[in-house]
C-alpha cells in the first residue's frame, strides 16, 4: 500500500473539486482533489469620485462605479458572466481601474478560465504594483494551468508585500509539492501555521507533505488537528484512515473511513461516498 501520491487540498472559498483514482490494499479508491481559493475575494464596491467617468444609456447616464458596483452585485449573486459583462462595460469607460480588471479575473476563475483570469490579474498588477490580492489569485490561476514556478514566483511577491499573507504561504507550499520539493513545501505551510493557527487546510496539507516523506504518525497528528478544527473535513478523515491502514491499524482506519463516508454522504458527494463505503466493506471482510 503507498499513500506517498496522496492529493493536496488547498484553502479556498468557493471551491471546485476533481476526483482523481488511487490504489491502496487492492482497492480501487477515489481520493479527492479539492481547490480552495481562500484570499480570492472581490473587491468591495466603490464610492463615485467627484467627477466620475459616465457613458450614456437611454436618457440617463451610468459611471464607470456604478457599473463596478453592479458587477460586484452579480459576484455576490453567483451570476459570474453577468458580472464579467459589467465590468467590460466599467473598464471601456475607465481603462486605469486596477479593481475592475482584478474582480473581472476572479469572476473568469470562478467561471475556470484561467488563461483570461491570468490577464486581467496582470493588468491589475501593472496598474497597481503593490496589489498583494492580484498576485494571489494570480499564482493559484498559474497553479490550476500547471505553471508551478510562475505560481511560486507570484506567491513570493505577495508576501513580501503582505508577509501575513498565510493563503500566499499555502498556494507557495502546493506548488512546491508538485514539482516534488516536500521539504519547502512543509517549510512554506509551517509559515502559514505560523500565521493562521487554525488553518484546517493548511494542517491537511502539511500531513499529505510527511505522508510522502513516510512520516505517517506526524501525518496522523496534523490530520487529527485538521479534524478537530473542522469537524466535517471529509477529506482530512478518510486520509487519516488510509494512513492508519499505513501503520497497521485497521480498526482506526475503518472508523475514519466510514465517518469521512458519512460526510460525504451529507456533503452530496456520492461518487466519493460510494468509494469510501466500497474501501470500509473490504477492510471489514479482510479482518
Amino acid at each position: 500500500m503507498e499513500i506517498s501520491d496522496l492529493n493536496i487540498v488547498i484553502a479556498q472559498q468557493p471551491k471546485t473539486s476533481k476526483i482523481q483514482q488511487k490504489t491502496i490494499c487492492g482497492a480501487s479508491v477515489w481520493m479527492p482533489f479539492a481547490l480552495i481559493l481562500g484570499a480570492m475575494t472581490p473587491i468591495q464596491a466603490q464610492v463615485p469620485i467627484q467627477m466620475p467617468m459616465v457613458v450614456a444609456q437611454g436618457n440617463t447616464q451610468i459611471s464607470a462605479v456604478d457599473l463596478y458596483n453592479r458587477g460586484v452585485d452579480q459576484l455576490e449573486n453567483g451570476d459570474y458572466k453577468a458580472a464579467i459583462a459589467l465590468f467590460d462595460q466599467a473598464i471601456k469607460i475607465n481603462s486605469k481601474d486596477a479593481d475592475a480588471f482584478y474582480n473581472r479575473a476572479y469572476a473568469y476563475s470562478l467561471l475556470g478560465s484561467y488563461s483570461e483570469a491570468v490577464k486581467d490579474y496582470t493588468q491589475a498588477i501593472n496598474l497597481k504594483p503593490d496589489f498583494g490580492d492580484a498576485y494571489s489569485n494570480r499564482a493559484y490561476a498559474y497553479y490550476v494551468a500547471g505553471n508551478y514556478q510562475s505560481a511560486i514566483a507570484d506567491c513570493t511577491q505577495a508576501i513580501r508585500i503582505n508577509p501575513k499573507n498565510a493563503d500566499a504561504y499555502i498556494y507557495k507550499g502546493n506548488a512546491y509539492d508538485d514539482l516534488g520539493e516536500h521539504l519547502a513545501a512543509i517549510e512554506n505551510y509551517n509559515q502559514a501555521l505560523s500565521i493562521d493557527p487554525k488553518n484546517a487546510k493548511a494542517y491537511y496539507n502539511r500531513a499529505l507533505g510527511y505522508n510522502r516523506q513516510n512520516n505517517h504518525l506526524k501525518a496522523i497528528e496534523d490530520y487529527t488537528q485538521s479534524v478537530r478544527l473542522d469537524t466535517k473535513f471529509a477529506e482530512a478523515y478518510y486520509n487519516r484512515g488510509v494512513t492508519s491502514l499505513q501503520l497497521g491499524k485497521k480498526a482506526e482506519a475503518i472508523e475514519d473511513i466510514r465517518k469521512a463516508a458519512d460526510l460525504y454522504l451529507s456533503q452530496k458527494k456520492t461518487q466519493n461516498y460510494q468509494s469510501a463505503i466500497a474501501l470500509v466493506k473490504q477492510l471489514q471482510q479482510t479482518q
